[in-house]
């Protein structure tokens, strides 16, 4: 998970995925939430060296991800990766006061902005949208703890390039089925996390009109039987979609990660409003999803 951020400027250059950035910052985030969960002595010292490991590779700029200097942040899924990476330093910081892991959020941050605000660059010109642009989230975690209007104006950017992307926003408002919206796959949740630090930080009530009207949809028309609200990285509408059910049971990783994305996204409701439905929904979906993963694909 580290060693790539550490070779990303070798020669030859590296052949890695497109998402390998992410690896890190979702380790770190379930293991963060673990610690909470567990009170296990000998985790957290485990944690805090990744953690340390992790900030040690950050380059002088700010960036902390595996690609090379000439495409650091301008394409693949660097943001999306450097979204999970902040996330999890950010959820370390709060847990243990950690000022390290907050500067090197905001140091990774404000190189995000100095990339993409007063550039002529858009978040959008990255391509990849629904997992690049999710990096609004993560701004927004940062702009409620630090206060940096930077980190907002670019969150408000990225609304505006969700217009040629998810069109979370305006889909959420007239009502639309997610899985009817121009990008309906799994990592478009994290954009709808987004749409709720946007109502946290303005109080606008469309915000949270939007993001409920998305979820309930969600609820009522994308949960399958191993709980994960997709099938093959996508919602399709119809939760009983057999002919999609049989290939991705032969992944059995893709639906428990689409349904921990969830999960996190479900969690909003409790937080952003009185919607006592969302607490079903996680009581079902959990205990599901950890036994969809170890099921055969015709008990699926």
């Amino acid at each position: 998970m580290l060693e790539m951020f550490r070779a990303r400027d070798r020669m030859p250059e590296p052949r890695i995925v497109p998402w390998a950035g992410e690896f890190v910052g979702k380790y770190l985030i379930s293991a963060i939430q673990a610690c909470r969960m567990c009170g296990d002595k000998e985790l957290e010292p485990f944690v805090s060296r990744v953690v340390d490991e992790l900030i040690s590779t950050q380059a002088e700029d700010g960036y902390l991800g595996p690609f090379a200097r000439k495409d650091r942040l301008l394409g693949n899924w660097d943001l999306w990766g450097h979204y999970h990476v902040i996330e999890a330093l950010l959820l370390w910081n709060e847990r243990t006061g950690d000022k390290k892991a907050l500067e090197a959020c905001t140091r990774a941050a404000d190189l995000i902005c100095k990339t993409y605000l007063d550039s002529g660059r858009r978040v959008f010109d990255a391509g990849s949208h629904e997992m690049n642009m999710a990096v609004i989230h993560g701004l927004g975690m940062l702009y409620r703890a630090t206060g940096s209007e930077r980190y907002f104006r670019l969150m408000r950017e990225i609304e505006k390039d969700w217009e040629r992307a998810g069109d979370y926003f305006r889909a959420g408002l007239a009502g639309a089925d997610f899985y009817r919206t121009p990008r309906p796959r799994w990592e478009s949740l994290h954009d709808l996390q987004g749409l709720a630090e946007l109502y946290r930080i303005t109080g606008d009530e469309r915000y949270k009109k939007a993001f409920v009207s998305l979820w309930k949809s969600i609820a009522r028309l994308d949960r399958h039987t191993r709980a994960a609200s997709h099938r093959v990285s996508k919602r399709w509408g119809i939760p009983m979609r057999k002919a999609r059910l049989k290939l991705v049971a032969r992944l059995p990783g893709w639906p428990f990660r689409s349904t921990c994305s969830g999960s996190r996204a479900t969690l909003l409701p409790l937080t952003s409003s009185s919607f006592p439905r969302s607490t079903a929904c996680l009581e079902r979906s959990t205990p599901r999803a950890a036994g969809g993963r170890t099921t055969r694909p015709w008990m699926a």
